[in-house]
């Protein structure tokens, strides 16, 4: 699969929740951006979180964007009934909405031709997209007679962040336990025998790939990735003399030689992302809402929330903070929109 070049930040506003029934689009944004931007806001947010005493983080956090934003926001008169509770969170009600389009052939065809305008592969990204905005939008483009087209693809947030960061804890706690084995002096017999094959506990090396990059937690100096990921032993003899008698404790980074940079012109997502400073992530949200998202990477709630466009935003600054490792999880996982099944089908709708 061809590498996702647009990100295009998706939210809904609706009715009601899908247990309501058949909700209704009353609102609907997307924010695109290009993935090198990705990249470079998440250098942004780190400088400017690394000091969470700011008072100010929280105005300067949503300051930051790239400079090349494609948007689109469009109101919906929703032909039905919005729920008083979702009209006191949004802003938005039967009254102040009448007038606006309804959900017609007219907005499927701006929808796409939105979409055809961005450096394609297109993906879609919406936080928990697969359990509610994705099938509320294919039921909504179902029953305005039109579809995306088959290229577009679609990505779950909610799904992608819950993945990266059980998976950055888990990398946090063998790097601490691998740690505590060397400081213990563990690995000084298998020194001595001028191999490390028989090294426990075994580091995969998709695992040492993350423990370089984005731990912070422990020494980032006791582990070096390979080039072509795989861990070499060294013989003891190419450890100097004076080396062994000035270093008790052994460091692990003996045996692994330090990263070569890779030549020629090919660029991928972990050679665009050199980042100074990272983000502990030894330590897990209480919950994986947008809202609570932002405020455990930022330390603040977004300043507005429950609007279309500016939920948008909130996703794009909480992805941009995982930078490389939610490229890549997004574009292992990220399908084709067309497969979605709808919330509910046009044969149980009343057509109005």
């Amino acid at each position: 699969m061809q590498d996702i070049r647009t990100f295009v930040y998706f939210d809904l506003e609706a009715t009601g929740l899908k247990s309501s029934g058949r909700p209704r689009v009353c609102e609907i944004s997307l924010i695109a951006v290009d993935t090198s931007d990705i990249l470079e806001l998440h250098e942004s947010l780190l400088n400017i979180t690394s000091d969470r005493t700011n008072e100010d983080t929280s105005i300067q956090v949503e300051t930051f964007s790239p400079r090349i934003l494609n948007k689109l926001t469009l109101c919906v008169y929703p032909m039905a009934t919005i729920v008083p509770l979702v009209s006191s969170m949004t802003g938005l009600d039967n009254y102040n909405l009448t007038g606006q389009s309804k959900f017609d052939r007219n907005i499927g065809n701006l929808l796409n031709i939105f979409l055809s305008c961005l450096p394609s592969p297109v993906c879609l990204v919406a936080h928990n997209g697969s359990e509610y905005d994705f099938p509320l939008l294919k039921a909504e483009m179902e029953k305005a007679g039109t579809k995306l087209g088959s290229e577009i693809l679609c990505v779950d947030s909610y799904l992608g962040i819950k993945s990266i960061l059980k998976d950055r804890q888990q990398i946090s706690s063998e790097l601490k336990a691998v740690t505590e084995l060397a400081n213990a002096g563990e690995f000084d017999s298998h020194m001595k025998e001028g191999t490390c094959a028989q090294l426990k506990p075994r580091i995969e090396s998709d695992r040492v790939k993350h423990l370089c990059c984005n731990s912070n937690t422990s020494p980032r100096h006791l582990i070096h990735q390979e080039a072509d990921h795989s861990i070499r032993p060294i013989s003891v003899s190419t450890i100097s003399k004076q080396e062994n008698e000035s270093t008790p404790a052994r460091s692990i980074s003996l045996l692994y030689p330090k990263r070569r940079p890779k030549k020629g012109k090919e660029i991928n997502y972990a050679d665009k992302s050199k980042c100074r400073k990272k983000l502990n992530f030894s330590d897990m949200p209480t919950s994986f809402s947008l809202i609570n998202l932002h405020k455990h990477f930022f330390g603040c709630s977004p300043n507005k929330s429950h609007g279309a466009e500016v939920d948008c935003l909130a996703l794009m600054r909480v992805t941009a903070v995982l930078g490389n490792d939610w490229l890549e999880w997004a574009q292992q996982n990220s399908t084709q929109f067309e497969t979605c099944e709808g919330m509910w089908s046009m044969s149980r709708e009343t057509k109005s």
